[in-house]
């Protein structure tokens, strides 16, 4: 975990400097326009080399027609749209987490190649994936977490929801070593709020959380993508507080990885 969140924060660090260098390009021809992505595309392309380096101009092939369509210039994407399909990074066990995702990004024009987002998250885990039970007390209440009666087996069933809100920067780092087009990074962050039930104990538990995605994608068409993502979830949630139990008896830090495939569309 270490790692992928020293990774992250790299990744993270990087599309900061990069959304510093696009200031620069306001000294540019195209970059110095008031509204660049309302340029028509016989301008940009007089411009084309003053375009930063994660937007490009995107030509389609019509097999039907067998003509090239109209350019697409990515500047100008609004709103992005996908689904989501994640599972365990355990390669001993890829069904330990399963968890269908929808997710909504919309561009913030205000700010280079920075967006906003939403995301729901649906899934099952077996218990020992997301988290661990609470060391034995003897003493506990009946309705404590743990006493050794609500003491879960690793495989115990857990189903959750997760809603989130928050935000991230599209950008271009490791992809700067490969020089090809129509592939991306994203870093998203969201705020979330999780809602988990355990199914040995029939308990729910709810509360905040945090989820960082790093999303690598390709643009199959100038509306269509897909792609895939790692995707690191943490919560802190806990149930109704029986009497005599005391509040970290009855509290659950939820923690996992998962990788998804998702296909998604820009409108």
């Amino acid at each position: 975990m270490r790692n992928f969140l020293i990774l992250i924060f790299m990744l993270s660090l990087a599309s900061v400097v990069n959304m510093a260098n696009a200031q620069d390009f306001t000294q540019t021809e195209l970059y110095g326009q008031p509204k660049p992505e309302k340029l028509s595309i016989p301008q940009i392309r007089k411009k084309k080399d003053t375009l930063y380096f994660s937007d490009e101009l995107l030509k389609d092939f019509d097999p039907n027609a067998g003509i090239i369509k109209d350019s697409y210039f990515t500047m100008r994407d609004r709103n992005r749209f996908s689904l989501g399909y994640h599972l365990s990074t355990n390669y001993n066990d890829f069904t330990e987490i399963t968890t269908f995702e929808l997710e909504f990004l919309q561009n913030m024009r205000d700010w280079q190649n920075a967006w906003w987002g939403l995301i729901f998250k649906s899934g099952s885990a077996t218990f020992e994936a997301i988290t661990q039970n609470h060391d034995l007390d003897s003493s506990a209440a009946s309705g404590s977490d743990a006493n050794a009666a609500n003491q879960r087996k690793f495989t115990a069933a857990q189903s959750f929801t997760l809603f989130g809100i928050g935000m991230g920067h599209r950008f271009r780092f490791l992809l700067d070593f490969v020089k090809t087009q129509r592939l991306y990074e994203q870093i998203m962050c969201y705020v979330t709020y999780v809602s988990n039930t355990d199914d040995f104990t029939d308990q729910e538990y709810a509360g905040p959380g945090l989820t960082v995605d790093y999303q690598l994608f390709k643009r199959s068409s100038q509306r269509v993508y897909y792609g895939g993502k790692l995707s690191y979830n943490l919560a802190s949630v806990s149930k109704e507080i029986p009497d005599g139990v005391r509040n970290r008896e009855a509290r659950l830090t939820l923690s996992w990885f998962s990788l998804a495939f998702n296909i998604g569309y820009f409108y």
